[in-house]
């Protein structure tokens, strides 16, 4: 079906009129920020985590009324950025456990809500879970846990045992092809 839109931002060669939609290039532009602030280092990286990250990872951090347009154009589409991509395992010291996505393809408070909700800390990052012995240190509740939720713990632990630590720092991997299929 064709509506305006269609016709306006379809190329000059279907058609169309050739306007690009700004909205999705201002939307992309802002994801290959994303991109940079987690594959990139130099004094504009320092800048960014000093001013708006401190100790938190990007997938924590939340826009305040005081911040620059530009930041809070970047929180509002880190979900969507975030949602096309995984991070690769390394060192894990860039990683939270349980919000970023570095084992299978959700977060982990996703796929365990039951335990995220009554976790003691949720701002850990998988170097410092998966580097202490027992799990159960680094990784606390705030009650006890029976039935569904003791179920849940043990195939988490089962899948953290199979999960080994480098020295290389963590990465972050786009899903999607220049097509937009996921790989």
């Amino acid at each position: 079906r064709l509506t305006e839109r269609n016709i306006i931002c379809r190329p000059k060669q279907q058609g169309g009129i050739g306007v690009e939609v700004l909205d999705i290039k201002y939307k992309s532009s802002l994801c290959k920020w994303m991109y940079k602030i987690l594959s990139e280092d130099g004094v504009w990286h320092e800048l960014i985590q000093n001013k708006y990250l401190h100790s938190h990872s990007l997938s924590q951090v939340k826009a305040k009324p005081s911040d620059s347009p530009f930041w809070k154009g970047l929180t509002k589409v880190k979900d969507d950025f975030f949602k096309r991509g995984s991070f690769t395992l390394g060192n894990g010291e860039s990683l939270q456990f349980w919000e970023d996505v570095w084992l299978g393809q959700n977060s982990l408070a996703t796929e365990y809500p039951s335990l995220y909700n009554i976790v003691s800390h949720k701002n850990v990052r998988v170097a410092d879970a998966l580097m202490v012995v027992p799990l159960s240190q680094s990784i606390q509740f705030r009650r006890n846990l029976t039935g569904d939720k003791w179920n849940e713990w043990l195939h988490l632990v089962q899948r953290l045992m199979r999960i080994s630590l480098t020295t290389t720092p963590d990465v972050f991997k786009w899903n999607l092809t220049t097509s937009g299929l996921y790989t």
